[in-house]
């Protein structure tokens, strides 16, 4: 979805703004953000969905601030509950991973205004406030 061919004016101009923005994102090093990790928000501006939203939600987008902590502090989004995952076999032999199974899903899913909208205004506190809650 990453390299979709872009066939509308407001796709196009989407597409260059987050990629502005993601230019200045940084990943929770201080370092910009790979590629792998630039696509997941690139896939969900492009097709917003709980796939793609689950992916994504936890991208540091300013070295501190993930992308879903950026959508609640600078957006009317609101996620009513966060998705719920059960154990489903702890593994436990050696090399077999635990399976888990998705009870309850993202009961929202952010549109891609609101994905540039909170991404550019965290990076502007970000600018702003430097050096705000570090601890």
């Amino acid at each position: 979805m990453v390299n979709a061919i872009i066939t509308d004016i407001t796709t196009a101009r989407r597409r260059r703004d987050l990629n502005v923005l993601l230019d200045r994102c940084r990943n929770g090093l201080d370092q910009p953000l790979t590629e792998d990790t630039r696509d997941r928000i690139v896939e969900l501006v492009a097709d917003p969905s709980e796939q793609t939203w689950d992916a994504a939600h936890g991208v540091f987008v300013d070295g501190r601030t993930t992308l879903w902590q950026a959508l609640l502090a600078h957006t009317r989004y609101r996620h009513g509950a966060a998705p719920q995952d059960r154990v489903t076999d702890a593994g436990f032999e050696p090399f077999r991973p635990p399976q888990i199974a998705r009870v309850r899903g993202w009961e929202k899913v952010p549109t891609p205004t609101q994905v540039l909208a909170a991404i550019g205004a965290q990076l502007d506190a970000a600018d702003t406030h430097p050096h705000e809650n570090l601890n």
